[in-house]
Order: structure tokens, then sequence, then C-alpha cells
């Protein structure tokens, strides 16, 4: 936010700003497609990590390749858009189960029925692709 305005709410949930960090990225396929085409999958989560890895050991650099690719947003707004995002990247993927467990635990309260939302999500996904899940 800027230019003068104010954020009074961020998030799903109409949350005060700065409660919740909802910054994430999740990599989602057609149902099946890793199963038939499991090389392709497994190189986009490589690089996926490579980048995380750039992002973590060289963020200034990682900055310079998205003002590249993005050279027509406003330099300003990438910035706070990457900054908001690198506080929150790890510096690999994560397994979805993993990173849905952080989630649960950080973004949602005590009125919140993690367990169900945890299991929810297991029937949703796989980390078979992902290396840290093996």
């Amino acid at each position: 936010m800027r230019r003068g305005a104010q954020l009074w709410i961020s998030g799903p949930r109409g949350d005060f700003p700065g409660l919740n960090p909802t910054t994430y990225n999740v990599l989602v396929a057609r149902d099946g497609y890793c199963t038939t085409a499991a090389a392709t999958c497994r190189k986009l989560v490589a690089a996926l990590d490579r980048s995380l890895a750039l992002i973590t050991a060289e963020p200034q650099k990682a900055l310079a390749v998205l003002a590249r690719r993005f050279d027509r947003m406003d330099p300003e707004l990438l910035k706070q858009a990457f900054d908001s995002f690198q506080r929150n990247t790890p510096a690999r993927s994560l397994p979805m189960g993993k990173a849905f467990d952080h989630t649960v635990e950080t973004m949602f309260g005590p009125q919140d029925d993690k367990p169900a939302l945890a299991a929810l999500a297991r029937t949703l996904y796989t980390d078979e692709f992902v290396g840290g899940s093996r």
C-alpha cells in the first residue's frame, strides 16, 4: 500500500494487516498429469528449488532477474512484492504436507477445526515430486 492509502484489513478472513503473512506459492497440475509426465513435474520442482535458493542466497540478484522479466511493472511495487515474498520463502520447496501443517498452525485460530482442515488437504495433493518428502 502506498500513495496515501491505508490498509485496514488483510487476508481472506479480513484480519488486521501484518497479523497473518499470506504470501505463498503452490504448483498445481491437472489430475493425472504428473503420472503421465513425471519427468516434466520433477524438472519443474527442480527449477523452483533453484529459484528459491537464489532468493535465499542472493536476493538482490533474484530481484534483478524479476525486474528484467517484469520491466513494465513499477520498480517500487515489484520491490514491495518481492520483500513480502522473500520474508516467507523457504530455501527450497517444502512437501505440501509440511507447508499445509505450517499454514494451518499459523493462519487458523482456535475456533477453526485444524485436524479437519489438515485431513481435507491430504486428499488434495501429492508430495511425490518434492525432494524433501522422501
